[in-house]
């Protein structure tokens, strides 16, 4: 373990190329990773040392989000899959899991929480 590793790394997993397609060019919008930052101000009023990685508003692929990811050297990665809307969890959910997936083909001693509606209601 580092000595400068960042105890919690979340990260938003967007994900609207593959949701929208080519709508996605020019109308969709960005949430702001608001939930995340209910956990980042959680975590860090108790001393964690937290960041947030907004994948969505970068618009990376699940594996230059991985790549982040992996760099940030977090002790826990919480992909959190939440949104404004009812099914938003459901939506991100493609997105989260390809990034699960390309962490974990990258480096498989990360540990992943997933976190959302979506995850909650359906674990499997």
């Amino acid at each position: 373990m580092s000595r400068n590793q960042l105890d919690l790394l979340l990260i938003n997993p967007g994900g609207q190329k593959q949701v929208y397609q080519s709508l996605s060019n020019s109308l969709t919008a960005h949430e702001p990773p608001v939930w995340a930052g209910l956990m980042a101000t959680y975590a860090r009023r108790r001393g964690v040392s937290c960041a947030i990685l907004d994948a969505a508003v970068e618009v990376w692929s699940p594996e230059e989000a991985a790549e982040c990811a992996i760099q940030a050297d977090a002790a826990l990665i919480a992909i959190v899959v939440y949104g404004h809307q009812p099914s938003a969890s459901t939506q991100h959910m493609p997105a989260a899991s390809a990034i699960c997936t390309a962490i974990k083909d990258a480096a498989p001693g990360s540990k992943i929480l997933l976190v959302g509606g979506h995850v909650a209601a359906l674990p499997e």
